[in-house]
């Protein structure tokens, strides 16, 4: 089965708020728009320039002409008010060290992680997700890899939160410095 098939199947059984984030194909967007069971569906593409400075803003698009601030993503969004999440983890890379706090805090169904095995594995999904007591599960398919999270029984208490900023980002140092040094 490819990627494609897999999202045609999923979209009829997903009801309430949905966020995509980073699909392209224009025929799964479009049974997303006309799907009865869906309230509200939010499309987002990372990777927006500013006008002026030309400098790449670490921002959502919403639509056209609205941007969504990375650190304002929790205030548009609410908490616990989107059902599912739809993501491309090629697009969430450079963003993943927020977003994962972000996405347990706004969602109280599942969340779905698309793109290559490796990248998932590279990314260290399951040992962050895992700190907040949720159950995985991972579809394999022909041409690509799904990564499905159940956050609807996340534990998030905001001392904790900071406490996996702070040892992620000493972990990502050790990593940088490790490299330096071996280079």
């Amino acid at each position: 089965m490819k990627l494609k098939e897999y999202l045609k199947k999923l979209i009829p059984t997903l009801h309430g708020n949905l966020i995509v984030i980073g699909l392209e194909d224009s025929e799964v967007n479009d049974m997303i728009l006309h799907s009865t069971t869906l309230n509200q569906c939010y499309f987002l593409d990372s990777n927006i320039k500013e006008k002026k400075e030309k400098k790449k803003k670490k921002s959502y698009q919403l639509g056209k002409n609205k941007n969504i601030p990375l650190k304002k993503f929790r205030k548009t969004f609410k908490k616990k008010k989107t059902d599912a999440i739809i993501c491309n983890l090629k697009d969430m890379e450079q963003y993943l060290n927020r977003f994962v706090k972000d996405s347990v805090y706004i969602c109280k169904g599942k969340l779905y992680y698309y793109g290559s095995k490796r990248r998932i594995q590279n990314s260290n999904l399951k040992e962050r997700y895992q700190r907040y007591q949720v159950s995985f599960e991972e579809v394999e398919l022909e041409n690509s890899y799904v990564f499905i999270i159940d956050l609807s029984k996340a534990k998030t208490r905001w001392y904790k939160e900071w406490w996996y900023i702070i040892t992620d980002s000493l972990c990502r140092a050790a990593d940088i410095i490790g490299d330096f040094l071996v280079n």
